[in-house]
């Protein structure tokens, strides 16, 4: 896939309505692929930069396993485009879900969330290269403003150990949450109102350009062996009840949508994790795979 090519996946079980779509994006200059079920088998080296549904599509509850390419999504915060009938269902699942009101907007709609996507992508890209080295660091810092930069340090250090499938996913909401959470303060009410309306993404980076918050960092310090790989974040911000928060994941009836990420990060392969004083700083541990030492 050309890097630069903007590529839309449209998701719907009815295949007249599935072709409709498919028309009406590609009319938009998008590379289209199209199928049944989010589920089911797409090429391997695709990462979408927007995903469409129509109205009819099963969506997972939120505490049901992600599949693969569910992962992608999610690591990848690619957005979603889809009926407001699908809206709360896709929330709890994924971050960015944008609802359109009729398909004479949701063409422009998914255009232009298209484009976007390639920018980060491209930024994230470029951030990866620019510390690949870190396979022959044994302790090194690296300081992250942008949710870009978050991923790709997540996708780089998560090839230290290529068989724990959920850790990219772990590491990025972790890095995440410390730029958003944390130096942006982005409470959890207020991240799932900004969801919930489809200005999220615009919401961070509105912050990110600020007087306010546009000096702030997050700091990650990594210590490695042959074994396994230390990691510690921290970030500017005031902390949060880390502890209820931790309590609460163990209690199903209680388990809220804003500590999901947190519930992810804690399921994601991490052979040590915890918070320190007040909730501003993380420290994780786990073994990296004989693939992952051999680039030490």
């Amino acid at each position: 896939m050309n890097k630069n090519q903007h590529t839309c996946i449209v998701i719907d079980k009815n295949e007249q309505l599935r072709k409709e779509l498919v028309e009406l994006m590609s009319e938009q200059g998008l590379d289209v692929f199209e199928c049944k079920q989010l589920d089911m088998f797409l090429p391997s080296d695709l990462e979408p930069d927007v995903i469409v549904f129509g109205q009819n599509v099963d969506v997972a509850d939120a505490d049901t396993s992600f599949s693969d390419f569910e992962l992608l999504i999610r690591e990848c915060q690619i957005p979603i485009v889809a009926s407001l009938v699908l809206r709360d269902s896709l929330l709890n699942r994924f971050q960015e879900v944008h609802v359109y009101p009729d398909l004479d907007v949701l063409g422009i709609m998914a255009r232009t969330l298209a484009f976007n996507q390639v920018k980060r992508r491209l930024i994230k890209e470029d951030m990866c290269r620019a510390v690949q080295g870190i396979f022959h660091l044994d302790e090194a810092d690296f300081y992250l403003k942008t949710v870009e930069e978050a991923q790709a340090i997540a996708l780089l250090i998560s090839l230290l150990a290529p068989a724990k499938k959920l850790l990219r996913l772990g590491l990025t909401e972790l890095l995440i949450n410390a730029v958003e959470h944390g130096n942006l303060e982005i409470g959890a009410q207020e991240k799932q109102r900004l969801r919930e309306s489809g200005t999220w993404m615009s919401e961070v980076n509105r912050r990110l350009n600020s007087d306010r918050y546009r000096d702030k960092k997050v700091h990650l310090h990594l210590s490695k062996t042959k074994q396994e790989l230390l990691l510690r974040i921290e970030d500017e911000g005031q902390g949060f009840d880390w502890q209820k928060i931790l309590q609460d994941n163990q209690n199903v009836k209680v388990q809220a949508k804003s500590g999901r990420g947190l519930r992810l990060a804690q399921r994601s392969g991490f052979d040590e994790f915890s918070y320190i004083g007040k909730g501003n700083i993380v420290e994780c541990r786990f073994a990296i795979s004989d693939l992952g030492a051999a680039n030490g």
